[in-house]
């Protein structure tokens, strides 16, 4: 069900039958990325790349995401509770990407150790906890990012916040 005054995916020009996946990042104050408004609207900004005091700039983080493994980003949320019990601000970000978008991740994906060969390929994240399904935990560098920036579908955003017991 769309959000009022969200498009939808006809009006964004998304076929109806198109398959997508839901993204999931847990977020808290001290590694935020993923802004979501009320309605639904997607904001992943870059990372300031200013020059740092050494004259070195300073490139974008690598962005670890999670795709279509809600129970996953259900135990990494109820984790970091435990670990940080005095932060309130953790919360499950997720929007939708379309479903070829994650095979083309999942495709060119390398296990963190081949990484050095090429700076620019997503990173195959935490492969020991990856779904019997297949592999759902990305890291994805500056270049990766701005692609899934293209690639999220508008307002598909939402934010949880507490989690029923």
């Amino acid at each position: 069900m769309a959000l009022p005054g969200a498009a939808s995916k006809y009006e964004q020009g998304i076929s109806s039958d198109a398959k997508v996946v839901r993204v999931y990042r847990v977020e808290g104050r001290i590694n935020e990325r993923i802004f979501i408004d009320e309605s639904g609207n997607i904001d992943v900004p870059k990372v300031d790349t200013s020059p740092c005091s050494n004259n070195k700039f300073v490139q974008e983080r690598m962005l670890y995401l999670n795709f279509g493994n809600e129970g996953r980003a259900h135990r990494f949320y109820k984790q970091r509770l435990k670990q940080y019990p005095e932060d309130s601000s953790f919360s499950i970000k997720s929007f939708d990407v379309l479903e070829s978008v994650m095979n083309q991740i999942q495709a060119s994906a390398v296990p963190m150790h081949k990484r050095r060969f090429d700076k620019d390929q997503p990173v195959i994240a935490d492969p020991t906890k990856n779904s019997k399904e297949g592999l759902d935990q990305f890291g994805l560098p500056p270049k990766q990012i701005e692609k899934l920036r293209e690639a999220i579908i508008p307002y598909s955003g939402k934010k949880i916040t507490k989690l029923s017991p």
